[in-house]
């Protein structure tokens, strides 16, 4: 299932940039046929995971654009889809069709309320919390 999930994304998402659209859509469809599909990635570099109520797209991009500057190649949600789905649809993209993610470096931005869905999924190398505020402690 990985593979037919990995391909599915990987297709919808050039379909869509082709018409000029992007978004989570590519990541749904791949998490419907593969829902475990995070467990079955390889990364080759460290994976860094930014949440919190305010700031996160800025400070994954300041992160993002750090190791760009080194000379890494960065694989991140730069466009804010920080839910499980636009995650899916930024690793599964930029996955070949074993599962390797082809990125020196991942830095993700991910929605306070769905780093339960992400943590345990992935072999995350440094977790950045910004800030919580009260009505997000839920």
């Amino acid at each position: 299932m990985r593979f037919l999930s990995i391909l599915t994304t990987k297709s919808s998402a050039y379909l869509l940039q082709k018409i000029g659209r992007g978004g989570s859509l590519p990541g749904q469809l791949g998490l419907k046929f593969d829902p475990d599909i995070f467990k079955k990635l390889t990364f080759k570099g460290p994976v860094i995971v930014v949440t919190g109520t305010n700031g996160k797209t800025s400070t994954a991009n300041m992160i993002a654009d750090l190791f760009e500057r080194a000379g890494k190649k960065v694989v991140s949600n730069r466009r804010g889809d920080n839910l499980r789905e636009g995650i899916a649809t930024t690793l599964l993209a930029n996955a070949n069709l074993q599962g390797v993610i082809q990125a020196d470096v991942v830095v993700l931005e991910v929605d306070e309320l769905n780093v339960k869905y992400i943590l345990p999924n992935l072999p995350v190398s440094a977790f950045v919390v910004n800030n919580f505020f009260r009505d997000q402690l839920d």
